[in-house]
C-alpha cells in the first residue's frame, strides 16, 4: 500500500513538473517569435516544445486545455513564418477541432442546464402528485451526477449549475500552481482560429465558411471588449 502510494505521489509530481516546464517552454518560444533574432534558437524553442509536450501522459494533456492552445498557435505562428503552410494547416486542424469539442461539450451542459432548472420547477410545485415526483427526483439526480462527471475543474462545476459565464469571459489556464494566474481569454484565442482558418480557406477559395469565420470573430471580439 505505502509502495502504490508513493507511486502515485510520484507521478503526480512529475505530472505537475511537465505541466510547469511547458509553461515555461512556450513562454520561451513566445518571445523567440515576437523577437526573431535568431532563426536557429526560434528552432531550439520550437523543438523544446515538442519534447516537453511529449513528457506529459495523454491523460494529463485533456487538463492541459490552456498549454495545448497556446502551444498549437505558437507553432503555427511559427510555420506560417517560415512559409511551411502544409505542415501549419495540420496545426490549425488541431485548433479547430479542439474549439469544435469545446463547444459541443458546452452545449450538451446547457441544454442539460435547461433541463435542470425546468425540474426543480415542476419539484417545487405543492400539488404534484408523488409518483411523477419521484420520477423527476430520479431524472433529477441523474442530471446532476453527469454534470458533475463532466465537470472537470472547480470553476467549471460551479459554473454548470447555474453561473455559466459568457464565452468571453472565460479563462484558459496556462500554469499550475504556484504560477497559477496566468491565463488566456478564451475569446481571442477562438478569435484566433477563426482568422487561421480565415487565411488557409480565402485561397481554397472558402468564401461562405471565411465569412462565417469573419463574422463569428468580431462577434468574440466585440464581446470581449465589451466585458471590459
Amino acid at each position: 500500500m505505502l509502495r502504490n502510494s508513493s507511486f502515485l505521489i510520484s507521478l503526480l509530481i512529475l505530472n505537475f513538473m511537465s505541466a510547469r516546464q511547458m509553461f515555461f517552454a512556450t513562454s520561451i518560444l513566445h518571445v523567440h517569435l515576437m523577437q526573431w533574432d535568431d532563426v536557429n534558437l526560434v528552432k531550439r524553442a520550437v523543438k523544446n516544445c515538442d519534447e516537453v509536450w511529449e513528457m506529459i501522459p495523454p491523460e494529463k494533456r485533456l487538463q492541459c486545455i490552456g498549454l495545448f492552445f497556446h502551444n498549437e498557435l505558437l507553432h503555427t505562428f511559427y510555420l506560417l513564418r517560415i512559409c511551411d503552410y502544409k505542415n501549419a494547416k495540420q496545426h490549425v486542424d488541431k485548433l479547430v477541432a479542439a474549439v469544435k469539442s469545446d463547444l459541443e461539450k458546452r452545449k450538451g451542459i446547457q441544454d442539460l442546464t435547461t433541463e435542470l432548472n425546468s425540474i426543480n420547477q415542476s419539484l417545487s410545485q405543492s400539488d404534484l402528485k408523488n409518483n411523477e415526483r419521484s420520477a423527476l427526483s430520479a431524472k433529477q439526480t441523474q442530471i446532476q451526477e453527469h454534470l458533475k462527471t463532466v465537470a472537470c475543474t472547480e470553476s467549471l462545476e460551479s459554473s454548470y449549475f447555474g453561473n455559466a459565464r459568457e464565452i468571453w469571459g472565460d479563462k484558459l489556464e496556462l500554469a499550475p500552481a504556484p504560477i497559477d494566474g496566468e491565463w488566456l481569454p478564451k475569446a481571442a484565442i477562438y478569435a484566433l482560429v477563426d482568422l487561421m482558418v480565415v487565411i488557409f480557406g480565402r485561397p481554397k477559395g472558402l468564401f461562405k465558411e471565411c465569412g462565417r469565420r469573419i463574422q463569428s470573430g468580431v462577434h468574440l471580439v466585440k464581446g470581449l471588449f465589451q466585458c471590459t
